[in-house]
């Protein structure tokens, strides 16, 4: 999607959750030939803005992007630090 919807998590003075959205009012799909077309690719296109500033990060992102990379937390469910790989 071109623009996708907004999530937002609240809890109110009432003390129950609530979880709203906004949607656009037009739904358009990308581009055919800018979609996502492998596991790494779409891995990229949502790890790219919660990756920080770490050494090597374009040459990470694109690894993971071309499959060479495909975890981003160990087996205690910490995220990795690629940067000291």
């Amino acid at each position: 999607m071109k623009e996708r919807p907004v999530y937002q998590s609240n809890i109110k003075s009432d003390g129950n959750y609530y979880i709203t959205s906004i949607i656009p009012e037009d739904i358009c799909l990308i581009e055919e030939a800018k979609r996502i077309s492998s596991p790494g690719e779409f891995l990229k296109l949502y790890v790219n803005e919660l990756i920080g500033n770490i050494n090597n990060r374009e040459t990470i992102i694109n690894e993971i992007g071309e499959g060479k990379r495909n975890f981003l937390i160990d087996k205690e469910g910490q995220f990795i630090n690629h940067g000291q790989i």
